[in-house]
């Protein structure tokens, strides 16, 4: 079975979020399910990025006016 699960944070940040993220991801990973994990990261000049983190495949998108000054 295809799973993504949207969190976020990277995986590669520390916290209960990401750290829950990480372990349901490893877990279903090891019963044979194709995971990936769909995350927000730093603002940068690329819009979008995929890499694998433990194993895991990870889609990154940089948000863009997710915020407004003095708000």
């Amino acid at each position: 079975m295809k799973i993504c699960i949207i969190n976020f944070l990277d995986l590669k940040y520390l916290g209960g979020n990401t750290v829950a993220c990480k372990i349901l991801a490893e877990s279903l990973k090891k019963r044979g399910h194709d995971v990936f994990v769909i995350t927000t990261g730093p603002k940068t000049s690329m819009p979008f990025s995929e890499e694998i983190q433990y194993g895991i495949k990870v889609y990154r998108f940089y948000p863009f006016g997710t915020w407004i000054p003095n708000y």
